[in-house]
């Protein structure tokens, strides 16, 4: 499910962010780096082509995906949120 999550977000900004997007490879290769579980939040984290991206959820009747993705150290990053698969941009830093 995250995998899917993590294409639909890297579309997402592709689509909504054209400066973002030449950096957006469809065979980008994703590999998990990284995992947060602490008492009432999960999370995982991915990284390939310069991208690191960060999908969690705390533990609550209604699950909303926090979502950061990152490119190259911050010179480009997207924060969002995931629920019922329909994304929503909280906010947009690019070159």
């Amino acid at each position: 499910m995250a995998g899917d999550m993590l294409n639909s977000v890297m579309d997402y900004i592709k689509a909504n962010h054209h400066d973002a997007a030449p950096f957006i490879k469809d065979d980008m290769k994703w590999a998990e780096t990284g995992s947060a579980k602490r008492p009432g939040y999960t999370g995982v984290t991915y990284s390939a082509g310069g991208w690191t991206v960060a999908i969690g959820h705390a533990v609550t009747a209604e699950v909303i995906y926090d979502v950061r993705a990152e490119y190259r150290g911050g010179r480009i990053v997207w924060v969002g949120t995931i629920k019922e698969g329909g994304i929503t941009e909280e906010s947009y830093t690019g070159d």
